[in-house]
This record gives structure tokens, C-alpha cells and sequence, in this order.
């Protein structure tokens, strides 16, 4: 009976030893979803020797991949208007000291959570990569917010009391352009309806209808070293330091490739061009209060911390190598975790899992000089589904 291999491949460049002759497998048909009929394991004419690790094996290689269990962090006490720290991003333009706590303005505080956004403009981005037509929905910021900005500046500790905002994108109130669908983000900036809400920001405002100090905004270092333009020559600056920066918020502009943005000293709501690139940012979170774990709205479940450590560790090992559904379920198993606390994570760990199949017989192709045939059983054997081994046959030009 052939042997199969749970795959280790730590870091991509774990190596597996094998003894013995590799199998000669029986002609098969062109399409692989339909091989399924025809590989197995009577049609094998030789045996093939792997080493086959365990569970135990796996855990032992990935060292310190394991996460500690999360410590929800505990904001208490806090009024609107408030400067807090929470999380942390390099601002003074300088990495070998570390990254640094990030300061939040509490503009609103709602039952059991707050709002909370950046005092400065943490760095600098285009609202979207490309000119065309886009709305908070589709533009790349958002996903740059709710990815690698999210990924960089908060935590296990502090992901656990980030809420799930739901978000209304309202149209333009000059251009009546929509604004697209509503979203649910975890990062996001404010829309020009909020800016209102929050800091009196009417488009006619004047020196006798004043902006909320709070509006105005200076670059980090490191934001401005990003490409933030810092003024020091506008209308109206952060009192401390007699600058003033521009910053986007999410609302459609006057045309659909233009987005609303804090110009120098007031909120243009024609807006700029949405590749124009010396707009800083200022992220926005809504976080629970009291330390308490967070629930998605989309689903509106509470998560356990069980569920949050079986995430954080099926992104640990996703880093690590590449799993097939129902592998990485497995080895969180052994890791402790109950089925559902291992099924949430593998179902929520956001991973491509025909591109894990890919990776998986990449690296078996390196190793092995496996046949298509055989690399479509091996894929089977290791989770994957017909459709996910198929489509890494063909990727990999089997």
C-alpha cells in the first residue's frame, strides 16, 4: 500500500527524505477532476517509501510558531475628546528604535464601545492605485487599511477589541455621485457626513463658523518621508506645531475618479484625484470598551478566545507552509483546539486554498519527480479537493 506524507515545509524550505523507489501509476485521463476514478492504491505497481511526520513533528519544526493566548487589552475610563494610546506604527522615520504607540483623538464613545482616530497622519497613500472610477467599496486604500496597515499596527492582544464597523457610503452632497455599497471594515477613515457630525466640517465653514480643532492634522515623520506635504502657509493648523496636512476621507468626489479630501486649511468636497499621492492618513477603529472581545457584526457571533488563538495560529502556520483545509483543521486539532474552534479558524484565516495547492505541489515537484499523475493522488491524499488539486496541475503545467 503506498505511504503518504504529511507535508512539512517550514518556511517553504523544510526538506523531506524519502526511501525506496517512487511508483509507476496507470495512464489516466486528461482531466484530473476525473482521475479520482481512476488513481488508487490497486493500480500502484510499486510501493513508495516516505517519511511520514506527525502531528508532533510538525509542531516540533514550526518552533515558535504557537501565539500565546490572547490578553484582551482594557480601555476604561475614557471621554469623548480624549488622546489615547493603542497600537503601534513607526512615525519618527526612524526603525532601528522600534515602531511607536499610536495617539487617537475618542470622537465618540456608544454604550460599550468608542470611535477613535489617529491625531496624525500616520502615513501617506494614494486613495486608489489607478485613475478610474472607484468608491470606498473597491479602492485600494481600504484594502491597504484593513490588511497590511491592520496587520502592522495592532496585536492579538488588541485585534481581539476591534470591532467590525458597519459603514454607510453616502453620495456626494454636492456632485450627488453615490458612493457605492455600505461596508464593513475593521480600519477605516471617516466620510464627509462624519466629518460634519464630528467637527462642525460644513462645506461653507468660515472663520465665523469654525472647524472643530480636531480636523486639522500634521504628518508624522515618517509620513511625511512616505511623500505627506506638510504646510505650514494654510488656514488652519494643529495648534501645536502651526502645520497642517492633506488627508482623504472615503466619500466620493465631484467625478467618480475623485475622492473628498481635507485640502489646506478646509474639506474640499469636489476632492482630488484618487492616484494623487501626498494625501496622508488618518486610520479610524471602533474598539470595545472594558476589555471586552469584540463580535462581528456580519455575523453577529461573539467570539471565544479559543476561536481568536485558533486564528492567530492558522496564520502562523499559513506563513509557515502551506495546509489544505482540512490539514490545517487537523493540525490545530493537535494543537488543542476543539473541531469548531479549529473549523472557525481554518474557515476564517481568509487562505486560497487552491493556492495552497499550488504551493503544496510546487514544493513536492522540487522534491520529488513526481508524475501528474502522482501529484494529483498525493494532493488528494493531503486534503485537497479534486477541484483544488486539479487546478494545481495546472498551474504548475502538468
Amino acid at each position: 500500500m503506498k505511504k503518504k506524507l504529511l507535508v512539512i515545509m517550514v518556511c517553504l524550505s523544510f526538506w523531506l527524505n524519502a526511501c525506496g523507489n517512487k511508483d509507476t501509476v496507470q495512464g489516466t485521463n486528461n482531466d484530473p477532476e476525473n482521475e479520482v476514478e481512476v488513481i488508487n492504491g490497486d493500480e500502484m505497481d510499486e510501493e513508495v517509501t516516505l517519511i511520514e511526520h506527525t502531528p508532533e513533528e510538525l509542531k516540533e519544526e514550526l518552533g515558535d510558531a504557537s501565539v500565546l493566548p490572547v490578553e484582551p487589552i482594557n480601555i476604561s475610563d475614557v471621554n469623548v475628546g480624549d488622546i489615547i494610546e493603542f497600537g503601534n506604527y513607526e512615525q519618527d522615520n526612524n526603525k532601528s528604535n522600534g515602531s511607536e504607540a499610536i495617539e487617537w483623538y475618542v470622537i465618540d464613545i456608544e454604550n460599550d464601545h468608542a470611535i477613535l482616530m489617529s491625531v496624525y497622519a500616520l502615513d501617506c497613500k494614494s486613495y486608489n492605485d489607478t485613475d478610474e472610477s472607484v468608491t470606498w467599496e473597491t479602492c485600494s486604500l481600504r484594502t491597504w487599511l484593513n490588511d497590511d496597515f491592520y496587520n502592522e499596527a495592532f496585536n492579538a492582544d488588541e485585534k481581539c477589541i476591534v470591532r467590525l464597523t458597519a459603514l454607510d457610503n453616502n453620495s456626494n452632497p454636492d456632485s450627488g455621485i453615490s458612493g457605492g455599497n455600505s461596508t464593513q471594515d475593521r480600519v477605516f477613515i471617516l466620510s464627509y457626513d462624519e466629518a460634519v457630525y464630528y467637527f462642525n466640517a460644513d462645506i461653507n465653514a468660515s472663520k465665523s463658523n469654525p472647524y472643530d480643532y480636531h480636523i486639522a492634522c500634521a504628518p508624522t515623520a515618517y509620513a511625511e518621508q512616505q511623500g505627506a506635504k506638510k504646510y505650514e502657509n494654510g488656514r488652519f493648523f494643529v495648534a501645536s506645531n502651526n502645520t497642517t496636512c492633506m488627508y482623504w476621507f472615503r466619500t466620493v468626489g465631484g467625478s467618480q475618479n475623485r475622492a473628498v479630501d481635507m485640502y489646506i486649511g478646509f474639506i474640499s468636497v469636489v476632492g482630488s484625484e484618487v492616484n494623487y499621492g501626498n494625501h496622508g492618513i488618518r486610520p479610524c477603529v471602533t474598539v470595545n470598551l472594558n476589555g471586552v472581545i469584540s463580535s462581528d457584526v456580519e455575523t453577529e457571533k461573539v467570539l471565544t478566545v479559543g476561536e481568536i488563538n485558533a486564528l492567530n495560529l492558522a496564520h502562523a502556520y499559513l506563513e509557515a507552509m502551506p495546509f489544505s483545509l482540512n490539514g490545517l483543521i487537523e493540525q490545530l486539532e493537535y494543537e488543542g483546539f476543539s473541531y469548531d474552534e479549529a473549523k472557525y479558524a481554518a474557515d476564517n484565516c481568509g487562505a486560497d486554498w487552491k493556492e495552497q495547492a499550488v504551493l503544496m505541489g510546487r514544493k513536492y515537484l522540487e522534491l520529488y519527480g513526481f508524475s501528474r499523475s502522482d501529484l494529483y493522488e498525493q494532493l488528494k491524499y493531503e486534503g485537497f479537493s479534486s477541484n483544488e488539486a486539479g487546478y494545481a496541475l495546472r498551474e504548475l503545467g502538468l
